[in-house]
């Protein structure tokens, strides 16, 4: 049985909260991305300090480790990395 996982993440120079929830529902793992302030501030994929995400899980698995999944996930919320239209995964 999997387990959420919380951790911080260091994105462009600022620390960021991480929730992620395995088999949120079938074949999809949810990401939180959020300020670790109170109150929220501003994080580079939100203005709001709070950003969420589906990904497949088959994807997340894939990934050297869940922490570079989340860092790659983050650069490309943030618009700091495109999508190749020939890649369906982020590795």
């Amino acid at each position: 049985m999997s387990c959420d996982v919380t951790f911080s993440l260091m994105f462009e120079g600022q620390t960021i909260s991480v929730h992620y929830r395995p088999e949120y529902f079938s074949g999809y793992d949810h990401f939180e991305f959020t300020s670790p302030y109170q109150p929220k501030r501003p994080i580079p994929s939100s203005s709001t300090g709070y950003r969420s995400h589906f990904a497949a899980n088959h994807e997340v698995a894939s990934a050297p480790s869940l922490e570079a999944y989340a860092h790659e996930l983050l650069m490309l919320l943030s618009g700091i990395r495109s999508v190749d239209s020939n890649q369906l995964n982020l590795f």
